[in-house]
């Protein structure tokens, strides 16, 4: 299986301009629903609740789990009958400032089908920042911030219904907490005992643990999840150990490498605008981790520059002004090009330049993996293996697993880890692309027209 990248949208000038016009929009104040109009009619939701930060690979896993969750009840027509509860955690000072806030609402309106307005915000603070000496506020922030606790109210009161009116309900938990799991389990216990202790019994939790996400856990996250999901196990869901750690295919290095050739392609016929959106989304966040100015670009070691006084003068006189120059494609061909310099570049970089190099969208391949194991439990649970034991999540490294004996950061709950038992067998790793494009492209034929 070749591992070169796959997602490449190329969109049209007049597609991507569209795209740019309306975010601007957006971000000076007008409605991404009145923009977009999209048919609002109240459905119940699916017993299915997503908690994400709404980047271009949690959105995949969201249609795809939606498309999974409708089909495994029956409903094969989820957008006119069903929808999840989806909640969209923001952060406007470290990652959705500029316009990656409405570049997101967007491409969620775009890939989901669902009306802005049907997805609660939860957010940080008031979204002011320091910037170049000055302080710094995202024109939306304010009126986020300011109607969190009615998003808690809301999100905990559409729980609890789900809890009356289900025997189980599905959580999935793929972005940070900040805090605001906690407050939101917190806010059901509290208003909605009953719900809560039915709960207790029947609710299922998949969370997706790389390091990003447990380490931006705060304590009353975690100590809310402890108290919530006490029977069945937690799924403990982490690419670098579902992929089998060190002995992984390269073709799992991101979603770029992994998706199938045929992706992108089909993704830009069924709907242009969300291809444009997405290479302008890429263009403004992805773009930031390989800046020449990025004090992370290259793998450095206590703090000691890797590039000789020779390669560092190189990088700056020839390849660093190209960004600038030329644009983030060109300053990625050069340092690519340069096989000393780029072979000291931080490896987790690597895929991201070889992307823009190549004219691909790179994006983590991460959430993914929580549809993937649901699909497999079902299709071919035999792929997989499932160490059980108790839960442990060091909030300094953001690892986590699963022991037997004695941890020091255990949580008192059971969880399990999946893994693939044949980390390399490259029929398994098809059967995985196939399902992330056939649930994906499926549920974009059933979105409203975009």
């Amino acid at each position: 299986m070749s591992h070169k990248g796959h997602l490449y949208f190329a969109p049209n000038a007049d597609t991507s301009q569209e795209v740019e016009s309306i975010v601007d929009r957006m971000h000076k104040g007008e409605s991404l629903s009145q923009l977009l109009p999209v048919s609002r009619k109240k459905v119940p939701l699916l017993p299915l609740v997503i908690y994400s930060d709404f980047e271009p690979d949690d959105l995949m896993t969201i249609a795809q789990l939606w498309q999974w969750k409708a089909e495994q009840i029956g409903d094969e027509c989820s957008l006119k009958s069903h929808r999840p509860l989806v909640i969209f955690c923001v952060n406007f000072v470290e990652k959705d400032h500029g316009t990656i806030f409405e570049k997101k609402l967007l491409m969620a309106r775009l890939m989901l089908g669902l009306d802005p307005r049907d997805i609660p915000i939860v957010t940080t603070c008031d979204g002011v920042f320091s910037k170049d000496g000055g302080s710094v506020r995202h024109p939306l922030a304010k009126s986020c911030w300011q109607g969190r606790q009615d998003a808690i109210g809301s999100i905990a009161s559409n729980i609890a219904k789900l809890a009356k009116h289900h025997t189980a309900v599905d959580f999935h938990f793929i972005a940070p907490g900040h805090g605001h799991i906690g407050d939101i389990l917190n806010e059901l216990s509290s208003k909605y005992p009953e719900a809560s202790s039915k709960l207790k019994q029947t609710s299922r939790l998949v969370t997706y643990t790389g390091s990003f996400n447990t380490r931006g856990h705060e304590p009353n996250d975690l100590q809310a999840i402890q108290k919530l999901f006490t029977t069945s196990p937690v799924v403990d869901i982490s690419k670098f150990v579902f992929f089998g750690r060190g002995d992984c295919h390269p073709i799992t290095a991101s979603a770029d490498s992994f998706a199938s050739p045929t992706l992108a392609a089909k993704l830009s016929s069924q709907s242009p605008l969300l291809a444009a959106a997405i290479v302008s989304f890429n263009e403004e966040f992805t773009a930031r981790l390989i800046r020449p100015d990025g004090d992370r670009l290259f793998q450095k070691k206590e703090g000691v520059d890797p590039l000789t006084s020779e390669e560092r003068e190189r990088f700056n006189d020839t390849i660093a002004d190209v960004f600038k120059s030329e644009g983030v494609n060109a300053y990625a061909q050069a340092l690519c090009s340069d096989e000393a310099i780029f072979s000291k570049v931080a490896s987790y970089k690597k895929s991201t330049l070889h992307a823009f190099a190549n004219g691909t969208c790179d994006m983590p391949l991460c959430d993914q993996v929580c549809f993937l194991y649901e699909w497999a439990q079902k299709e071919c649970p035999k792929l997989l293996e499932y160490p059980q034991g108790e839960w442990w999540i060091d909030p300094k490294t953001g690892h986590s697993g699963v022991c037997d004996g004695d941890h020091e950061h255990k949580l008192g709950v059971q969880a399990i880890q999946p893994v693939m038992v044949n980390p390399k067998d490259e029929a398994t790793l098809q059967a995985f692309r196939s399902a992330l494009e056939k649930y994906l492209l499926r549920h974009l034929s059933s979105c409203p027209s975009n």
